[in-house]
Protein backbone atom coordinates (compact mmCIF):
# COMPACT_ATOMS: atom_id res chain seq x y z
CA UNK A 1 0.00 0.00 0.00
CA UNK A 2 1.37 3.87 -0.68
CA UNK A 3 1.20 5.88 1.96
CA UNK A 4 -1.12 9.04 1.20
CA UNK A 5 -1.07 11.28 4.51
CA UNK A 6 1.82 12.57 6.11
CA UNK A 7 3.83 11.16 8.81
CA UNK A 8 3.26 14.07 11.49
CA UNK A 9 2.71 11.74 14.88
CA UNK A 10 6.32 12.65 15.62
CA UNK A 11 6.18 16.35 15.52
CA UNK A 12 3.47 16.22 18.58
CA UNK A 13 6.90 15.54 20.85
CA UNK A 14 8.41 18.76 19.53
CA UNK A 15 5.56 20.76 20.40
CA UNK A 16 5.35 19.06 23.63
CA UNK A 17 8.90 19.92 24.46
CA UNK A 18 8.40 23.36 23.45
CA UNK A 19 5.43 23.76 25.63
CA UNK A 20 7.24 22.19 28.67
CA UNK A 21 10.12 24.59 27.39
CA UNK A 22 7.66 27.51 28.53
CA UNK A 23 5.85 25.95 31.45
CA UNK A 24 9.09 26.04 32.69
CA UNK A 25 9.83 29.57 32.15
CA UNK A 26 6.18 30.52 33.67
CA UNK A 27 7.31 29.01 36.88
CA UNK A 28 11.26 30.36 36.95
CA UNK A 29 9.16 33.63 36.42
CA UNK A 30 6.70 33.14 39.06
CA UNK A 31 9.90 31.84 41.94
CA UNK A 32 12.68 34.40 40.69
CA UNK A 33 10.13 36.98 41.05
CA UNK A 34 11.73 40.45 42.12
CA UNK A 35 10.19 43.54 40.11
CA UNK A 36 6.78 44.52 38.63
CA UNK A 37 4.84 41.14 37.60
CA UNK A 38 5.33 41.27 33.83
CA UNK A 39 1.67 40.58 32.29
CA UNK A 40 2.76 40.97 28.65
CA UNK A 41 5.15 38.12 29.02
CA UNK A 42 3.09 35.69 31.25
CA UNK A 43 0.08 36.13 28.47
CA UNK A 44 2.78 35.94 25.66
CA UNK A 45 4.00 32.68 27.15
CA UNK A 46 0.43 31.81 28.43
CA UNK A 47 -0.98 31.78 24.66
CA UNK A 48 2.23 30.15 23.17
CA UNK A 49 1.39 27.03 26.03
CA UNK A 50 -2.19 27.05 24.47
CA UNK A 51 -1.59 27.33 20.82
CA UNK A 52 0.95 24.15 21.24
CA UNK A 53 -1.60 22.17 23.20
CA UNK A 54 -4.26 23.25 20.35
CA UNK A 55 -1.16 22.15 17.68
CA UNK A 56 -0.60 18.73 19.89
CA UNK A 57 -4.46 18.12 19.98
CA UNK A 58 -5.28 18.36 16.20
CA UNK A 59 -1.83 16.18 15.43
CA UNK A 60 -3.81 13.23 17.35
CA UNK A 61 -6.52 13.17 15.38
CA UNK A 62 -5.09 13.35 12.14
CA UNK A 63 -5.28 9.67 10.85
CA UNK A 64 -3.20 7.54 8.67
CA UNK A 65 -4.22 7.09 5.08
CA UNK A 66 -2.79 4.51 2.53
CA UNK A 67 -4.22 3.56 -0.36
CA UNK A 68 -4.13 0.08 -3.10
CA UNK A 69 -5.07 -0.38 -7.04
CA UNK A 70 -8.46 -0.77 -5.29
CA UNK A 71 -9.29 1.20 -2.26
CA UNK A 72 -7.96 3.50 0.70
CA UNK A 73 -7.37 2.42 4.24
CA UNK A 74 -8.01 4.70 7.00
CA UNK A 75 -6.45 4.03 10.22
CA UNK A 76 -7.01 6.18 13.40
CA UNK A 77 -5.84 4.72 17.24
CA UNK A 78 -6.72 0.51 17.10
CA UNK A 79 -9.36 0.84 14.36
CA UNK A 80 -9.27 0.87 10.33
CA UNK A 81 -11.55 1.50 8.16
CA UNK A 82 -11.39 0.35 4.27
CA UNK A 83 -13.31 2.63 1.67
CA UNK A 84 -13.51 0.98 -1.64
CA UNK A 85 -12.74 3.85 -4.38
CA UNK A 86 -15.89 3.63 -6.13
CA UNK A 87 -17.37 4.94 -2.65
CA UNK A 88 -15.53 8.03 -2.44
CA UNK A 89 -17.37 10.93 -3.39
CA UNK A 90 -15.02 13.97 -3.55
CA UNK A 91 -11.57 15.01 -2.89
CA UNK A 92 -11.10 18.63 -2.16
CA UNK A 93 -8.95 20.84 -0.59
CA UNK A 94 -9.45 22.91 2.27
CA UNK A 95 -8.27 26.49 3.30
CA UNK A 96 -5.67 25.06 6.07
CA UNK A 97 -1.81 24.41 5.18
CA UNK A 98 1.43 23.53 6.94
CA UNK A 99 4.79 24.65 5.66
CA UNK A 100 3.20 25.62 1.96
CA UNK A 101 1.04 22.41 1.59
CA UNK A 102 -2.40 22.68 1.29
CA UNK A 103 -5.02 20.32 3.70
CA UNK A 104 -7.49 17.56 1.48
CA UNK A 105 -10.46 16.33 2.72
CA UNK A 106 -11.99 13.18 1.51
CA UNK A 107 -15.76 13.08 1.60
CA UNK A 108 -16.57 8.78 0.70
CA UNK A 109 -19.58 6.89 1.76
CA UNK A 110 -19.30 4.52 4.07
CA UNK A 111 -20.17 0.81 4.63
CA UNK A 112 -23.02 1.93 6.76
CA UNK A 113 -24.05 4.47 3.90
CA UNK A 114 -23.21 6.88 6.08
CA UNK A 115 -21.41 10.25 4.05
CA UNK A 116 -17.97 10.76 6.28
CA UNK A 117 -15.05 12.52 5.65
CA UNK A 118 -11.45 12.66 6.58
CA UNK A 119 -8.91 15.35 6.63
CA UNK A 120 -4.70 14.84 5.62
CA UNK A 121 -1.71 16.52 4.41
CA UNK A 122 -0.77 14.74 1.50
CA UNK A 123 2.42 13.03 0.68
CA UNK A 124 4.33 13.49 -2.86
CA UNK A 125 2.08 10.14 -4.14
CA UNK A 126 -1.05 12.29 -4.09
CA UNK A 127 -0.96 13.43 -8.10
CA UNK A 128 -0.55 9.50 -8.51
CA UNK A 129 -3.57 8.95 -6.03
CA UNK A 130 -6.01 11.21 -7.95
CA UNK A 131 -5.16 9.44 -11.30
CA UNK A 132 -5.93 6.11 -10.34
CA UNK A 133 -9.05 7.34 -8.64
CA UNK A 134 -9.94 9.33 -11.05
CA UNK A 135 -9.50 6.09 -13.52
CA UNK A 136 -11.32 3.89 -10.92
CA UNK A 137 -14.15 6.31 -10.13
CA UNK A 138 -15.06 8.65 -12.86
CA UNK A 139 -17.67 10.71 -10.88
CA UNK A 140 -15.36 11.55 -8.24
CA UNK A 141 -15.70 15.22 -7.84
CA UNK A 142 -11.83 16.78 -7.60
CA UNK A 143 -11.63 20.50 -6.09
CA UNK A 144 -8.28 22.15 -6.37
CA UNK A 145 -9.23 25.52 -4.56
CA UNK A 146 -11.02 26.60 -1.17
CA UNK A 147 -13.22 29.12 -1.20
CA UNK A 148 -15.25 28.73 1.95
CA UNK A 149 -13.98 28.43 5.62
CA UNK A 150 -14.12 25.18 5.50
CA UNK A 151 -11.04 23.90 7.64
Amino acid sequence: MNQLSSKLKPFQYIVAAFCLIFIAGLIRGFIVFTGPFDWQGFITISILILVGFLLIYLVRKLKDIKYDETSISISYRNNMEIIPMENILMVKMTMAEMADVNFYKIVYSSSTGNTKSVRFLPTDNFGDFLYLLKEKNKDVELINWASNFDF
